[in-house]
């Protein structure tokens, strides 16, 4: 039903529209003999000729019904002395069909071509008759589907309200049901509020006893930190000592250093010294046994191994004493990596 009254309206829209935009016929008429000079193409159509040699140099008064001549005379002299006006009359298309056109015109007299002419406007009131008819019957068709859809809204509000009052009645019904129901679901409710509650009140003593165990261990957590603070201190007062003692040692293995120093010298010339004096009782020895025993010069290489002897044996008791101090006390080590690295914490 809505759909045949939006169909209604728009094709009485689209009438609307053809009327306003139907193009207009115009004709340049001559006036001493009716001769259609020039025609556009709406003209054309609407004479319902083929081509334009068809219409041109022709008589207009052919186009119109034989009674009517005398009226299109006078209409042509009158807008040719430039009067306003209009003339309705039955024009012969090119069939030889008939329709009521009305023309409207004016006059030329200053064309180029210097012949005296008007130019005509003609409108098919057949076509326009035709589509104000059509116009007419989809008003009235629009009419009639708006009374169908005033019906058939009284029928869908009749029908919604029975509906309406059936669905009451069945409310009213089943309402000692859905009370029945409620009182159910307030009960259960009821229940499971006993449940939340017994079961919060468990939450909250759960939560007590979570906040004493965090007091107690939190009591227990600073007796740890106090002492952490106490052994912490002691570490810094012994860690304290210890770099007085270290400082001590660095000064003191400072001027241990000549010492050392002379020390390694001696080591060292003792080393030289055994290993010269080894080279000198070698020799000595090779002398004895090339020198005679009566020789003279034998009593001066046996004293003089002698002396060899002796002072190896003194450069050995130097390096053996260095050696026992180097592994019970490392002397030579220790002393002169506590001068680097107080050197290097002085630089810092």
């Amino acid at each position: 039903m809505v759909g045949e009254r939006d169909e209604g309206l728009n094709e009485a829209a689209h009438l609307r529209r053809l009327l306003e935009t139907q193009p207009s016929c115009l004709m340049r008429i001559g006036v001493e003999d009716g001769r259609m000079l020039a025609i556009n193409d709406a003209a054309q159509r609407l004479l319902e000729v083929e081509n334009l040699g068809q219409a041109l140099g022709t008589s207009f008064a052919t186009r119109i019904a034989s009674a009517q001549h005398g009226s299109w005379s006078e209409f042509l002299a009158r807008v040719w002395s430039g009067t306003p006006g209009s003339c309705e009359c039955e024009l012969i298309d090119g069939s030889g069909g008939q329709r009521t056109v009305v023309l409207s015109g004016i006059s030329l007299p200053d064309h180029p071509d210097g012949i005296p002419s008007v130019l005509v406007t003609a409108q098919d009131r057949s076509v326009l008759t035709r589509l104000t008819e059509t116009l007419s019957e989809s008003q009235i068709e629009r009419e009639r589907l708006q009374a169908d859809h005033a019906a058939e809204l009284i029928r869908v509000e009749e029908t919604l309200a029975a509906r309406h009052e059936e669905h009451l009645r069945a409310q009213a019904q089943d309402s000692a049901q859905a009370l029945e129901a409620l009182r159910e679901e307030l009960q259960q409710a009821i229940a499971v509020r006993e449940q939340l509650e017994t079961q919060l009140a468990k939450r909250d003593a759960l939560h007590r006893q979570l906040i004493a165990e965090h007091e107690s261990d939190q009591t227990v957590v600073e007796r740890v930190l106090a002492a952490a603070a106490i052994k912490r201190e002691r570490v810094r007062k012994e860690l304290t000592d210890a770099l007085v003692e270290r400082e001590s040692l660095i000064e003191h293995a400072r001027r241990l250093a000549p010492l050392v120093a002379a020390g390694r010298m001696g080591l060292q010339i003792a080393r030289d010294l055994r290993r010269a004096t080894v080279t000198v009782e070698a020799r000595a020895a090779q002398l004895l046994a090339q020198c005679p025993p009566e020789a003279d010069v034998r009593k001066e290489i046996e004293i003089l191994r002698n002396d060899t002897l002796w002072a190896n044996a003194l450069a050995g008791q130097i390096v053996d004493a260095h050696s026992e101090a180097e592994m019970s006390a490392g002397l030579d080590v220790s002393i002169p990596a506590l001068i680097d690295i107080g050197v290097g914490n002085e630089g810092q």
